[in-house]
């Protein structure tokens, strides 16, 4: 017997949330806070095409399968020693969770991000940014102003990394 659809659509969701964990990194939150409070909209092409890479680069880690995975973790564990600790720690607890199910793990990483859409969404109607800037600094390429290249390359670092 076939699942149906929106069940099968769910068992692909769980993982997808938690794979999103990379990107809510305080380090890359603070990279595109810093990014946007220097440059204002203008870097957005940036993330935009940084992150059509980053779909490009996990859809060929998925197929790599296990020995990219290694050598991802190795990589990880060697450009953010001082985390190292944090991140075990909090790697045992999410373990430690995982005997209750995967499904209710998924489901606690499902609502935590929630929280943080919630809140950015929150924030975004508090401030509300012209649409007309919005756009232009995602379709027009542009590094004008001091420091723009170097908050350029921090922002794709921010979204490679993960």
């Amino acid at each position: 017997m076939q699942k149906p659809g929106w069940r099968k659509f769910l068992s692909f969701v769980g993982p997808g949330f938690l794979v999103s964990l990379a990107y809510l990194d305080p380090g890359n939150l603070e990279t595109d806070l810093q990014a946007g409070a220097n440059h204002g909209y203008e870097l957005l092409w940036v993330i935009l095409i940084g992150l059509i890479f980053a779909l490009i680069i996990q859809s060929l880690a998925a197929n790599l399968g296990y020995c990219l995975w290694l050598l991802a973790e190795v990589a990880v564990i060697a450009a953010d020693i001082p985390e190292v600790l944090i991140t075990g720690f909090s790697t045992l607890l999410l373990l430690g969770l995982q005997r209750y199910g995967v499904r209710k793990l998924e489901l606690l990483i499902a609502v935590l991000v929630f929280i943080m859409a919630a809140c950015f969404f929150g924030e975004m109607s508090y401030v509300k940014p012209p649409a007309s800037d919005v756009l232009k600094g995602m379709f027009i390429p542009k590094l004008n102003g001091q420091g723009a290249t170097g908050d350029a390359i921090a922002l794709l670092g921010a979204l490679v990394m993960p």
